[in-house]
């Protein structure tokens, strides 16, 4: 017969300190339910600076109020570069699978102030790293072979081509 190994957990016939309510144990509650809300403010908190700090299309006009970047392998942050407007870029993160049209009214959306005004998609030429037009609208950034890189935004020139006037036609 083997011999009983001396512990010092309680059996099941022996009250435990936890078998009666005790003030503490009420207080330890009440602090939990305390640390449960403020990590509820905090992740509340967290996504409303998420949304300030970049998770949506950002204009900036220098180079002082650009977003700092943050490398996501399942994203690709783009930087659109406006011809003849220097300092003046449009940041926007994107999905792989978002199409050329989808990325060009995510950039019609926030179209900068101090640009002239441009009616549609169709309208803008969007040139990445000198590889051409990103063309069709249909393809998606990974079957344009859109680079990613890990320590910058990618670069996208934007060209707006100039709308036709229907006295321009006539002549």
């Amino acid at each position: 017969m083997a011999d009983p190994v001396a512990t010092d957990a309680p059996t099941a016939e022996e009250p435990t300190a936890n078998d009666t309510p005790s003030t503490e144990a009420k207080l330890d509650n009440k602090d939990t339910e305390t640390a449960t809300a403020d990590s509820a403010d905090s992740a509340a908190a967290e996504e409303k600076e998420k949304e300030e700090s970049g998770a949506g299309p950002i204009v900036s006009s220098s180079k002082r109020t650009r977003p700092s970047y943050k490398y996501d392998p399942d994203k690709i942050t783009l930087r659109f570069l406006f011809a003849n407007r220097d300092g003046l870029t449009v940041t926007i993160e994107c999905n792989p699978s978002d199409t050329v049209g989808e990325v060009k009214g995510a950039l019609m959306s926030v179209w900068p102030e101090g640009l002239p005004p441009c009616s549609g998609g169709d309208h803008l030429r969007l040139i990445c790293m000198g590889k051409g037009y990103l063309m069709p609208e249909s393809r998606t950034l990974e079957e344009c072979e859109i680079p990613v890189f890990k320590t910058h935004p990618t670069p996208i020139n934007v060209t707006v081509r100039p709308e036709v006037t229907k006295e321009e036609e006539k002549t």
